[in-house]
């Protein structure tokens, strides 16, 4: 028998994959960050998913001045548009162009997606 599916139901099987995931499942490991020349940084650390399906992980990166004010944030996708496996890692290096008043970064994983 031929069925058709439509973009929305399939769209709504994708997001209902990833939701089978939380937030809560994913951790980002020794996160760190160093001055490379002049204005630029590079962050890095690892995705570590305790998930027990493939989905990419979308993370945010803060860099905040001495005064704690926001100097440059980002939303990215470091395993681009990769799964990362169930219970596996993902190791990432990312490169910022901050200026000199970047004192402090934090990061966090704020959406999942299986692709």
């Amino acid at each position: 028998m031929f069925r058709m599916f439509s973009a929305v139901g399939i769209l709504a099987l994708l997001v209902s994959e990833a939701q089978a995931c939380a937030l809560a499942d994913f951790s980002i490991k020794q996160p760190n960050w160093r001055r490379t020349i002049a204005d630029f940084v590079e962050a890095s650390g690892e995705l570590v998913s305790n998930c027990d399906d493939a989905v990419g992980a979308q993370i945010q990166v803060v860099f905040r001045d001495k005064a704690g004010q926001v100097v440059k944030a980002e939303d990215l996708w470091p395993a681009s548009t990769k799964n990362i496996a169930a219970h596996d890692s993902y190791p990432f290096t990312l490169t910022f162009h901050v200026g000199t008043e970047a004192a402090t970064m934090s990061m966090g994983v704020i959406e999942l997606r299986r692709w």
